[in-house]
């Protein structure tokens, strides 16, 4: 369900319209809340003594709680971006570039990542724990870079690559 809601907002981002680019953070709170409500519906027998065991579910359903709390907080950054203001000030003179819209990604990225973390939970062996852990990661790397005008954004985000690469 996460996946599947990060590709829709992948797709709403880059539609034509604004107001289908600004209803971007309502599908990823409708994602964030239909994955808490199969968390919840549906039960998985997690019989293997590896891992978190019944409290698997419990953490997801926190990552999905913590998830609406980050999205309220973060649902204004994609339009206090400069490339994405400037996009959509030009919206009625020419065609939309989809290269300076932001909404469809930072919220992709922001799903990817809660799902990574979400998969970390239920790791039972050491490669999908960190195969989760890179989900978890990479968007946010990507994330931190999201302000392209800003210099220190873009050295954050190198100096956060660097630091997960080496450790």
């Amino acid at each position: 369900a996460m996946l599947t809601g990060a590709a829709v907002c992948l797709m709403t981002g880059l539609s034509a319209k604004g107001d289908t680019r600004r209803a971007t953070v309502w599908v990823t709170a409708a994602t964030l809340i239909l994955a808490g409500i199969l968390t919840v519906a549906i039960k998985v027998d997690y019989h293997s003594g590896v891992g978190l065991g019944g409290m698997i579910p419990f953490v997801k359903l926190a990552v999905v709680v913590i998830g609406l709390v980050l999205l309220m907080v973060a649902a204004n950054v994609p339009n206090q971006l400069k490339q994405t203001r400037d996009a959509e000030a030009a919206e009625g003179t020419s065609r939309v570039d989809p290269g300076h819209l932001m909404r469809g990604e930072f919220f992709a990225f922001f799903l990817f990542s809660l799902t990574g973390v979400m998969l970390t939970a239920g790791a039972d062996d050491l490669v999908w724990l960190f195969l989760a852990l890179e989900l978890t990661s990479l968007p946010t790397y990507v994330l931190v870079a999201t302000s392209r005008d800003r210099i220190d954004a873009q050295e954050a985000a190198i100096k956060y690559f660097f630091l997960g690469a080496l450790s």
